[in-house]
């Protein structure tokens, strides 16, 4: 199992207390969000800096996310962030689908398939993040994305817990389903009484639900065995969108949920 946090809650250009957080908790891996993305873009000093730190820490970089890939503007940023990947030795950059009313199925697929083969060049996979209030929510839109994309290189699905629970149980049968798809995960909880309406709600309705794993509902023990072992070996990352407590302690509490499952 390979174990990375994302660096969503640390501001942009706070990455070196992100690194230390994610080291001093002994994780493996730290996977960078688009306001740092877009700060290591503006500047090549930056990259070289952050390179270097990472190499004193020990971490390697489990993916590169920026955000929606919704326009040809989108596709040429997510280019850019897809290039940084690779130079930094992350195989996977995830994207966010559209949001609901701001494009279709078939303009979403025809920009995924040009990015991929962009990607492919530059030997980085392509996660699709199925989010709340966008094309890619639920179960039933997974399985059609998934369908519409087999033939489309390095293309795979990053699942997310929270955001899969969101829509009801049966977490466990839906990842039998898509075995071997699944390229990136991101690990977080939900409160038991969150009243999301998932079909209504927009992509940030959710957001002050989330939870540190083993601060919420979710039961993610069976979730962790199974992407353990699956065959495209996801890196599992966890994604603390709020902290209710110091981040180390928060990033500690997770690490400890996570592996727990897996004894």
């Amino acid at each position: 199992m390979l174990l990375s946090a994302t660096t969503v809650v640390y501001p942009q250009g706070e990455l070196p207390a992100a690194v230390r957080d994610v080291a001093s908790a002994g994780l493996d891996g730290i996977e960078l969000q688009g306001h740092h993305a877009l700060w290591l873009l503006a500047d090549e000093a930056r990259e070289d800096a952050f390179r270097s730190l990472l190499a004193r820490s020990g971490l390697r970089v489990s993916a590169v996310m920026l955000g929606y890939l919704d326009s040809e503007e989108a596709l040429q940023q997510l280019s850019r962030v897809v290039d940084l990947a690779a130079r930094l030795g992350a195989g996977t950059v995830p994207v966010l689908p559209p949001r609901n009313g701001t494009a279709d199925d078939a303009a979403f697929i025809e920009l995924l398939g040009r990015l991929a083969h962009h990607a492919e060049g530059a030997g980085v996979r392509i996660a699709v993040h199925h989010h709340l209030g966008t094309l890619v929510s639920d179960a039933e839109d997974i399985d059609r994305l998934l369908d519409a994309t087999l033939g489309l290189p390095g293309v795979g699905l990053l699942l997310d817990t929270a955001h899969l629970a969101l829509h009801g149980p049966g977490l466990e049968e839906h990842l039998r389903r898509w075995s071997g798809r699944i390229l990136h995960a991101h690990l977080k909880d939900l409160v038991a009484d969150h009243g999301v309406n998932a079909e209504r709600a927009g992509p940030r309705d959710a957001q002050q639900h989330f939870r540190t794993p083993g601060e919420g509902a979710l039961e993610l023990g069976s979730v962790v065995r199974t992407l353990a072992i699956e065959e495209a070996r996801p890196w599992l990352s966890l994604e603390i969108e709020t902290f209710h407590r110091p981040p180390l302690d928060s990033l500690l509490i997770g690490k400890a949920t996570i592996e727990g499952a897996l004894q």
